[in-house]
């Protein structure tokens, strides 16, 4: 993974974040992984993404995300035959300052997969609570099986979720 970020110091209303990632996950089935056995099919990706917040207000910040998936997966774990798995991940953000340690969030996502024919679409909510100037954690749910996250092919992201955040 290699990125790099936007940060203006002396305009902090727009911050942006691109990241570029080579995944390579050939292992055997069940392979333990720090989330358990898997039989997820291996996959061979390179993965582009784009973040940008732009602060609207200070209480309102709209976040946009684009991410580009180029790679290919194998039609099982035991199996050495691929197809193209390319993907594009479109999210529209809004994070709303609710109170001074408040917050809360709602986002649209879309997910297209042209090879499959296949477009989905999704919301997310949550709420968030402020810990101090550095920390926040929040609760939340998600209606899309599909996560953001584009090397993540099991499509069960679906339901509540914790996210614990740290900041600077």
């Amino acid at each position: 993974v290699v990125g790099m970020a936007f940060r203006p110091v002396e305009n902090e209303r727009v911050n942006g974040l691109v990241r570029l990632t080579y995944f390579r996950d050939l292992g055997p089935i069940g392979q333990v992984t720090g989330g358990g056995t898997t039989e997820s099919p291996k996959q061979i990706s390179k993965v582009a993404n784009i973040d940008f917040n732009f602060d609207l207000s200070e209480r309102l910040t709209l976040g946009l995300k684009y991410g580009y998936r180029q790679g290919k997966v194998s039609l099982g774990r035991n199996s050495d035959t691929y197809v193209k798995s390319d993907t594009h991940l479109g999210v529209a953000r809004l994070d709303y300052r609710v109170a001074r340690n408040w917050d809360v969030l709602g986002e649209v996502r879309y997910l297209s997969t042209p090879l499959a024919d296949s477009n989905r679409w999704g919301l997310l909510g949550a709420i968030y609570r402020h810990l101090g100037d550095n920390v926040k954690i929040g609760v939340g749910y998600g209606t899309s099986k599909y996560s953001d996250d584009l090397t993540d092919q099991s499509y069960s992201s679906r339901g509540p979720f914790i996210n614990l955040l740290g900041k600077y």
